[in-house]
């Protein structure tokens, strides 16, 4: 500051009594005019400005976002390998399916029907997955219906 260039400014962090961090910036520049000259160069100014608290947002700023990243790429994952496997199930529940209508003996009509109701379950879980999913991304959509609680 002294030699007359402009203003520099110096970024740096040091520890308080207690251990905390306190992060600082620094600004120093030349002070010019004095009474006898008006451009000779008196002295210098500093300014400081603590850090800390606009860097500590700015982390948590940083943090927030990396986490709604994670958890929109959780949530597109999710969606996709519920789709994945939604595919092959529809194929296992036609072929339980036709096997419901061929001649069974009661052992394998109990298999059967054991199958159909595990791939039933099954498909109802990856459905509210799926709509979880679209809740999240604020993709779900809401449908009145009528319905009978007796």
């Amino acid at each position: 500051a002294l030699e007359g260039r402009p203003a520099s400014s110096f970024e740096f962090s040091f520890y308080v009594h207690g251990g905390t961090v306190v992060d600082m910036l620094l600004s120093a520049c030349p002070r010019r005019g004095t009474p006898d000259s008006d451009d000779a160069i008196s002295g210098a100014m500093f300014f400081g400005l603590d850090l800390t608290e606009r860097k500590a947002l700015s982390n948590a700023n940083m943090v927030r976002l990396a986490a709604e990243a994670a958890s929109q790429a959780k949530t597109e994952q999710l969606s996709f390998l519920c789709y994945e496997i939604k595919d092959p199930l529809h194929q296992v529940m036609a072929n339980v399916e036709r096997l419901e209508q061929g001649a069974l003996d009661g052992e394998q009509a109990e298999l059967v029907g054991t199958t159909q109701q595990c791939c039933t379950q099954l498909l109802k879980i990856l459905n509210d997955v799926v709509d979880l999913s679209k809740l999240e991304e604020g993709q779900l959509q809401i449908e009145e219906s009528e319905f009978d609680m007796a």
